[in-house]
């Protein structure tokens, strides 16, 4: 009985053909993805309180462009508040103001991205 064609590993820029979603060099970000949405709807509910929109807002207004793009001298809007030290359902260092900053959307996902594991640092 013929199986299925091998395709290519989730995983960007990974050449790998493989049985499954990821190859065996990158089968670890499954398990992390699947870890990441067992844990999020425990402290989700914080982002929806009163108090983070105000904070959120009040920021915003304060520190309008990224702060990582004014770091290499582009002008990009913020549109995101970013937890300089994840925060993991720990509501005092939520709501702390100074682990929070101002990012775009972009860097904001990458910043994300690698402090979750799911990209490499780019240098």
């Amino acid at each position: 009985m013929p199986s299925k064609p091998r395709r290519p590993c989730k995983s960007p820029m990974c050449p790998n053909l493989c049985d499954t979603d990821y190859c065996t060099e990158h089968e670890h970000l499954d398990s992390r993805k699947q870890y990441d949405k067992t844990m999020r709807p425990q402290y989700r509910k914080l982002y929806a309180t009163v108090a983070w929109q105000r904070i959120r807002q009040r920021i915003l207004s304060e520190y309008p462009f990224c702060v990582l793009c004014e770091a290499q001298g582009i002008v990009t809007k913020a549109t995101d508040i970013d937890h300089i030290l994840d925060h993991i359902g720990d509501t005092i260092l939520f709501y702390q103001r100074n682990n929070l900053q101002a990012l775009c959307k972009s860097c904001h996902s990458s910043k994300t991205a690698l402090s979750r594991g799911f990209a490499k640092k780019i240098q």
